[in-house]
């Protein structure tokens, strides 16, 4: 997209659309955060939350709609908001599709809501604020599933499995194997598929705003 393109684009939804939209970005993984971890207070379980990569994810997410926001009035941290975006986005998905294949899915609310409804507000984020996708952005996300992934190789020595796919002492290949084919399999295919929804229907979308801002002029 050229910067014509770009121009029309944000023209069109208006400086105030965009600055509302990151406003409720921050609104909604704030308050899912504070309402997830109130529902783990409750339930009164001797177990860590941040030991779960869903968990980390959720982390990541909040961060980064937090920088995004602070992004609008401060251009300087834009690049970092950039970054968290795209691993954020990345991570979500990745979570999603290990939930729903490798783990034992649950269809509360809280699960739903962590799973995968924030994989789906992160996807429409970013196709409605990211002019386009970053050929680096698997490296941000490369080190953030690997630093978890040693950190659960660690963590699962000392403590006791997180997850049952991932079970080191048990089946420490069958665990290598998941965690490689997540790095050097699913992950690629999930930056190639975003990379293409970017060249293809996201290409489309900003024609269609385009040739109406210019209609509306």
């Amino acid at each position: 997209m050229d910067s014509t393109d770009k121009n029309l684009k944000y023209e069109f939804f208006g400086e105030k659309s965009t600055l509302y939209w990151r406003v409720a970005i921050f609104t909604w993984f704030f308050s899912n955060f504070l309402n997830n971890y109130r529902i783990i207070k409750n339930a009164q379980e001797n177990d860590w939350p941040l030991k779960y990569l869903t968990n980390w994810t959720e982390l990541l997410n909040l961060t980064y709609s937090c920088f995004s926001l602070l992004a609008y009035f401060l251009n300087s941290i834009q690049t970092i908001s950039n970054h968290l975006q795209s691993t954020s986005l990345r991570a979500s998905i990745i979570v999603t599709i290990l939930y729903f294949t490798v783990d034992q899915p649950k269809f509360k609310y809280i699960d739903i809501n962590k799973h995968l409804l924030q994989s789906i507000v992160l996807i429409a984020d970013e196709f409605l604020t990211n002019a386009e996708s970053e050929d680096l952005a698997i490296t941000d996300s490369l080190i953030f599933l690997a630093t978890y992934l040693t950190f659960n190789f660690f963590y699962s020595s000392r403590h006791g499995i997180v997850y049952e796919a991932l079970d080191w002492k048990s089946s420490p290949r069958r665990s290598f194997a998941l965690s490689s084919a997540v790095l050097v399999i699913v992950l690629p295919v999930v930056c190639l598929g975003i990379k293409f929804c970017h060249r293809n229907f996201k290409g489309r979308l900003d024609h269609s705003y385009s040739r109406i801002s210019v209609e509306l002029r």
